[in-house]
């Protein structure tokens, strides 16, 4: 009706821009309500939100483009485009430190021993090769793109050819339909899946990764306008991240959380617990 949505816009008009911001996971949960009336005003309410305070949304934004629902990922990159338009920088350093923080929470041999675990536990488990194979295919197609960093060339150089040949006897399986190609297939991915154990246990004995293998533009990410996460304040000032520490610390537990440290601009050193398995986003 248009006489409700007059009175929503002449209401978000008359409030501070400022209340909104103790609100803004509510009004984000929102981005992909089917309204379509309903969805426009609650982009115009973030595109204003954004312009006015573009550190207190640019994360959660980040976060929403990564989710799996197609709708809400598409509403947290129009409100993404829109503060481009007068944020480009601080959009852009949002979206490369949260790749590559996910980069370096969870390593390729760590995925691929996740993987392969879930593809076993859909085939032996529930004899399903459809859901095996589709939990593998990301799996194959970021080996496909290539890697990006020393520890991710070293994992290729390593495992490549393994792979590879594994990925061939479930292409032929898919062909012939002969449970031997499969089984080879999967005796493959266990050769894998033991091999990386192994890389795994050696990296809880060592305890420290190092930026500079896993994620060396973190590494050379210094003095950006973004702030520190959890830092900012309304009338405050921003405390900016001024660098990421060189290495950080394997904590003990199952899937090797890391401790990192944040430099901020107020000379704060500020400690992060990565957990790339938990929330992939």
């Amino acid at each position: 009706r248009k006489d409700v949505e007059l009175a929503f816009r002449v209401g978000f008009r008359s409030i501070s821009i400022d209340t909104w911001l103790s609100v803004t996971p509510q009004i984000l949960a929102r981005l992909d309500t089917p309204n379509l009336k309903v969805r426009k005003l609650i982009h115009e309410l973030l595109y204003e939100l954004g312009r006015a305070h573009p550190q207190a949304l640019v994360y959660p934004l980040t976060v929403a483009s990564k989710s799996p629902s197609a709708p809400r990922q598409a509403g947290a990159l129009t409100i993404l485009n829109n503060m481009r338009l007068h944020s480009a920088v601080l959009v852009e350093q949002t979206l490369l430190v949260s790749r590559e923080l996910i980069r370096s929470a969870i390593l390729w041999n760590e995925l691929w021993q996740e993987g392969i675990e879930e593809a076993f536990r859909c085939w032996f488990g529930q004899r399903n090769v459809q859901a095996m194979f589709a939990t593998l295919a990301p799996l194959h197609d970021m080996m496909d793109k290539g890697p990006e960093t020393m520890n991710e060339s070293a994992f290729a150089q390593a495992y490549g050819q393994k792979i590879a040949e594994a990925q061939r006897w479930c292409h032929k399986y898919t062909h012939s339909q002969n449970v031997q190609d499969l089984n080879r297939a999967c005796a493959q991915y266990s050769q894998i899946s033991r091999r990386i154990s192994r890389d795994l246990q050696q990296m809880r004995e060592n305890k420290i990764i190092e930026l500079r293998y896993v994620s060396p533009k973190l590494l050379a990410a210094h003095d950006l306008e973004l702030a520190v996460p959890g830092t900012y304040q309304v009338s405050r000032p921003v405390v900016q991240i001024t660098h990421f520490s060189p290495s950080m610390r394997l904590m003990h537990s199952k899937h090797l959380p890391r401790r990192l440290y944040i430099g901020g601009s107020d000379g704060k050193e500020y400690q992060f617990l990565l957990k790339g398995h938990e929330d992939m986003r």
